[in-house]
């Protein structure tokens, strides 16, 4: 009996031991001589990504495409009427004179790229790639 006593206090003294070891090492710094204190703060939330538009109006950029797709005519409001734009989408923005995309387009804008004093227009199309044209305007 006095074995068994003996066996299961060991068996104890070890239990214990061990708990002691593994919280040990939960509150051990993280770092040589950096203490942890308290838990790790949570991560930041992403960031939203920026949407893309394009801006346009008559004299001033008071409308806006939000996300415009590639191979969509946007009107631009009316008959002839926006004459600043703003370029803020990922695709080539080639502007026209007429409604329904017809006309010749110009300017056409690369992302990033804006034109103020553009004679007006009614339309634009997005593109995918495709040679640069020169803007007219600022």
């Amino acid at each position: 009996m006095n074995a068994m006593r003996a066996l299961m206090s060991l068996a104890a003294a070890g239990g214990v031991l061990g708990a002691a070891l593994g919280a040990a090492q939960v509150t051990a710094p993280a770092d040589a001589g950096t203490p942890v204190h308290g838990p790790a703060p949570a991560p930041a939330p992403p960031a939203a990504p920026p949407v893309a538009s394009f801006d346009y109006g008559a004299g001033a950029l008071t409308e806006s495409l939000a996300a415009p797709r590639a191979g969509i005519c946007y009107s631009l409001g009316g008959t002839r009427s926006a004459t600043a734009f703003r370029n803020g989408s990922e695709l080539r923005a080639e502007l026209f004179p007429e409604p329904g995309c017809a006309g010749r387009p110009s300017p056409v804008l690369s992302p990033g790229r804006s034109a103020t004093g553009v004679a007006p227009r009614s339309s634009v199309v997005f593109v995918v790639g495709g040679r640069d044209r020169p803007a007219t305007g600022g």
